[in-house]
């Protein structure tokens, strides 16, 4: 049987990652979240020294390969995945994120 590879976070490691959308919701068909994702990717990526070697918007996901500098590919993904979703809940879209009921920190949306 063959070994897992591990999710650590280590400086100089190219990291695949996928990221995806809450009940498979095909937001990037829509011109204007592909636009808040990829804005939002910029401008972590001027922030966050990495290097973005891939990425691919699919209907419901996306795929990456991203190289932090400092090693903290969870991190940097938590905070692409954070602010696209706070980008994409503010952008004009057909689609409704709203949940039955607030988190307990008063969240009202998910992505």
């Amino acid at each position: 049987m063959t070994r897992k590879w591990s999710n650590l976070n280590l400086p100089g490691a190219l990291h695949f990652a996928t990221g995806n959308v809450l009940e498979r919701k095909p937001v990037f068909k829509e011109r204007t979240c592909c636009e808040v994702f990829v804005e939002t990717f910029r401008t972590l990526l001027r922030e966050w020294p990495c290097k973005l070697i891939a990425y691919v918007l699919m209907p419901d996901h996306f795929h990456t390969i991203v190289n932090p500098r400092d090693g903290r590919v969870k991190e940097f993904l938590g905070t692409l995945k954070a602010l696209s979703a706070k980008g994409i809940v503010g952008a004009s879209t057909p689609f409704d994120f709203r949940k039955c009921e607030p988190d307990s920190d008063g969240a009202i949306h998910q992505v």
